[in-house]
């Protein structure tokens, strides 16, 4: 199914690529909008005529991978653009936003037992507790960087989420643990021996990542799907509980539950997810 193209902001910081993580390294996803037949429909002799039109471009190929664009195989010249590309992303960082000046002065606050008179009081409150946000989005990246099933109506061929990416990853060429890869023995390629063995389709139909709260009011739509327009649509979706149950594949994570938030309440949580705006890292 089509899907919500996911932030490259600060995209360095994340473990799974894609929202239904079919990509395991940066430079792997970079790959798949060359390939994709409705985004870039290339193939690495599109990618290798680019390359080998421009004099420059080859003479930088040459340098960086030993080896002319013309003389490489299909597989790793596009490992290599992949590797070229995420390079590029690994630069767009976006931190030191105004939601971490108030998270310190605030534990400052709580700490002197002002906790409920500092401004943001309400929305971190809501965050952290009736809301239950931090669940899923905590640690400096505000995301947990695993997969939920939160309910998102979708009956797409792609519904089935990490389930239906587990086996065409853990086949591809370009995954952590491939020819191609620069740790193709680390602990991230372990990771996908783990999945090849552990994974449970119970946990992960129609599951998909969890994404980074960071920067969230510059990315809408939201959802896998781009189905909510603005915060305050996202806020009622968790508000209600997620969609009804039969709209997606598979069962609902336990905590996607109503909430029951006030409007003042709302308010306060759309405010503080508008201050995770980060400023761009010279």
């Amino acid at each position: 199914s089509q899907r919500n193209p996911p932030t490259l902001l600060n995209v360095a910081y994340n473990r799974w690529f894609m929202w239904d993580g079919r990509a395991d390294r940066l430079w792997s996803q970079a790959i798949l909008p060359l390939l994709n037949p409705v985004e870039m429909n290339a193939d690495a002799q599109v990618v290798r005529a680019r390359l080998t039109a421009v004099a420059s471009y080859t003479t930088e190929y040459q340098a960086l991978f030993g080896q002319a664009p013309a003389d490489e195989t299909d597989s790793a010249l596009l490992a290599n653009v992949g590797k070229v590309m995420a390079a590029y992303e690994r630069t767009l960082v976006r931190i030191d936003a105004p939601f971490d000046t108030d998270v310190r002065r605030f534990i400052t606050a709580a700490e002197a037992g002002q906790a409920e008179a500092d401004p943001a009081y309400l929305g971190l409150k809501t965050f952290l507790r009736k809301g239950q946000c931090i669940i899923c989005h905590k640690g400096p990246a505000l995301s947990d960087d695993l997969f939920h099933n939160i309910g998102v109506q979708d009956s797409g061929p792609g519904a089935g989420g990490q389930w239906s990416a587990l086996t065409p990853l853990l086949d591809w060429e370009f995954n952590a643990a491939g020819l191609y890869s620069d740790a193709p023995t680390g602990t991230i390629a372990a990771r996908l021996q783990t999945l090849r063995t552990q994974a449970d389709p119970a946990t992960l139909e129609g599951a998909f990542r969890t994404p980074s709260l960071r920067n969230v009011a510059l990315t809408a739509p939201y959802m896998h799907t781009g189905a909510q327009a603005t915060l305050e649509e996202v806020v009622d979706f968790y508000n209600e509980g997620g969609d009804a149950a039969g709209s997606f594949v598979g069962l609902k994570t336990e905590t996607m539950v109503p909430l029951e938030l006030t409007d003042e309440e709302k308010r306060a949580l759309v405010t503080l997810l508008q201050s995770m705006t980060g400023t761009p890292h010279p």
